[in-house]
């Protein structure tokens, strides 16, 4: 709602002022409003650009209420550009947005994280594949995987919710996808302490720090693992 009313006062004065361009929301920036929102569940972790959240995605359905208004004004605002002052790219862009964007309004509406899986991908192949895949360069990023690690358990509970309310509303998988669900959690249950793949960042720390401060975050680390594998249960 914010955006809108910015938008609204910002045409405002465009439609006093001798320069009319200002008034025209054009396509560069609602596509740059629609990267701002992140409404699309995606992971706040930035592994590759070498920071490391402590965050997990938000998704309780408030949250999904919440990206499903932001959606439609983006859509609202999309729709109504004059798409024949548009070139080949920016019409290419239109339509590619328009897809998303109503695509991703359709995952909301069906409420689809009350199947967080796929079969060989969901939640419980993303939170180990998304820790052990991090690298830790510095002091700083073992002490930010630790703080992830300690909110993922959270994490693990929404995702159960979501769930519960899918058996309470019909809405829920087939055995085979199921079955390879339980299959890959029994297989990260079998594997505990240094073992586990979500200990394998641990493995590797900076030289920089010394030896007291690696065993203290290699503890800390172990009790990380010891909670997330108790969720899985």
């Amino acid at each position: 709602m914010r955006n809108l009313v910015f938008f609204l006062f910002v045409s405002s004065l465009a439609a006093c002022s001798t320069l009319p361009a200002v008034s025209r929301d054009d396509l560069d920036t609602i596509i740059s409003d629609f990267e701002t929102l992140n409404v699309m569940g995606e992971d706040p972790d930035s592994v590759a650009e070498g920071e490391i959240s402590p965050d997990w995605p938000d998704i309780s359905p408030e949250h999904m209420a919440e990206s499903a208004a932001k959606l439609q004004l983006i859509l609202d605002r999309l729709e109504a550009l004059d798409t024949s002052a548009l070139s080949e790219d920016e019409q290419l862009n239109y339509a590619i947005l328009k897809t998303v964007i109503s695509d991703s309004m359709v995952y909301g509406e069906f409420d689809e994280p009350r199947i967080p899986f796929t079969g060989d991908w969901g939640f419980q192949a993303q939170i180990v594949f998304d820790i052990a895949r991090t690298r830790i360069k510095t002091a700083e990023d073992a002490h930010a995987l630790i703080a992830r690690m300690k909110n993922a358990p959270a994490y693990l509970e929404a995702h159960v919710a979501n769930m519960r309310r899918g058996l309470e509303t019909g809405f829920v998988s087939y055995q085979d996808p199921l079955d390879t669900v339980m299959e890959q959690i029994r297989d990260q249950l079998g594997k505990t302490g240094e073992s586990s793949d979500l200990y394998e960042p641990f493995k590797s720390l900076p030289e920089s720090m010394s030896e007291d401060d690696q065993a203290k975050i290699r503890a800390e680390a172990l009790s990380a693992v010891s909670d997330i594998l108790s969720g899985f249960q």
